[in-house]
């Protein structure tokens, strides 16, 4: 699986642009609840690298081939809330498409 597909693999189920721009996608009580478990991921993997950082007791450079992939982890996990929220506003910004 491409790196691309990964990171928008949560947004797959999303339905096709042209029925998102009717309204007929996620309902906003799901985008809203997706920000949200967005960003409680965000938190707990913050929370869990630091803790990770404060017990690590490898060389450097272990350390840092294990921290790279918790930070890119992180960053699609920042991207998935950019989306999401992105989303959320242009769907509010455009209710008045619905009626199209």
């Amino acid at each position: 699986m491409s790196r691309l597909n990964l990171l928008l693999s949560p947004l797959i189920h999303l339905k096709k642009k042209s029925e998102v721009a009717k309204g007929q996608g996620k309902p906003e009580s799901d985008r809203t609840k997706a920000i949200d478990q967005v960003q409680e991921q965000i938190g707990k993997q913050v929370a869990d690298i630091l803790s990770w950082v404060s017990t690590c007791s490898s060389s450097f450079l272990e350390f840092e081939k294990q921290l790279i992939p918790k930070v890119h982890e992180l960053g699609r996990l920042f991207i998935l809330l950019f989306l999401w929220i992105r989303e959320e506003n242009w769907q509010r910004n455009h209710a008045e498409l619905e009626n199209i």
